[in-house]
């Protein structure tokens, strides 16, 4: 499939004592079911690297066993290669329609952009799963050019990115070169501008239909930025921000928990 349209990137419903919630996660999957296209579990919002890896199982086997048919893009966000390689093994396995690969988390400059690539590629070789690259920072304390951006694309053999590095230029530049590869924004006030983009995974589409309205009637992008800010999804403490509104809404029960992230 072509990876294009609004996927919502589940947050992470976790108790007070840390136990995932799973019945806050179908609650919250039935929620946004109307608006979007498919489900983003255990990515940035989701807060995925902070898992257990039995707890990010059961939240992956959780949504794809109630996703009724939508796509389910895996996040395999981890704090190490071993721990991303057992993650993208099992998500290969677990029914999801693709698997999103990131960065270790904090890996910083500690590795040569030549070893990152030896990494993705001993990976793609004994992985069989579709694969997107998440292209951020804020995680992995790494920051990709567009061209090391592509040719990890390339070693993936990755058929979208999930641009959260929000940098016009460098958006531009990853379309130049590699023309093939879907473009996921993950920034709302960039949704606005004159961007090559196919789609979007945002904590928006968590709270609101706009995004999904915005896509189908092709009516540009028109107002996202603009819902997002008054949200406060633009700044560090967004996931706070939107498991806080969605317990309001009566969607998720009892302990937030807080992530700076952007």
């Amino acid at each position: 499939m072509r990876f294009t349209g609004v996927f919502a990137p589940l947050v992470s419903p976790l108790a007070a004592d840390g136990r995932l919630k799973l019945g806050d996660v179908k609650k919250q999957m039935n929620y946004v079911r109307p608006w979007v296209h498919g489900f983003a579990p255990a990515i940035g919002c989701g807060e995925g690297w902070l898992l257990k890896f039995d707890d990010w199982r059961a939240l992956l086997d959780c949504v794809v066993a109630e996703a009724l048919g939508m796509p389910v893009i895996a996040g395999c966000n981890a704090q190490s290669w071993d721990e991303l390689s057992a993650r993208v093994s099992y998500a290969a396995t677990s029914g999801a329609t693709a698997v999103m690969v990131a960065l270790p988390t904090g890996l910083g400059e500690e590795c040569s952009h030549e070893e990152v690539l030896r990494r993705f590629s001993g990976l793609r070789r004994t992985v069989e799963a579709t694969m997107l690259f998440y292209w951020e920072q804020f995680i992995s304390g790494r920051s990709l050019t567009a061209g090391q951006c592509a040719e990890i694309c390339d070693v993936l053999n990755a058929v979208a990115v999930k641009d959260s590095m929000h940098s016009p230029a460098a958006t531009r530049e990853l379309r130049d070169l590699r023309e093939r590869v879907v473009i996921l924004q993950g920034w709302e006030d960039l949704l606005g501008i004159e961007l090559p983009v196919d789609g979007y995974i945002g904590p928006l589409a968590l709270l609101s239909g706009l995004p999904r309205r915005c896509f189908d009637q092709s009516a540009g992008w028109d107002g996202v930025g603009e819902e997002a800010k008054a949200f406060g999804l633009l700044g560090s403490d967004y996931v706070v921000l939107v498991k806080s509104e969605l317990r309001r809404r009566g969607v998720l029960s009892g302990h937030v928990s807080h992530t700076v992230l952007r």
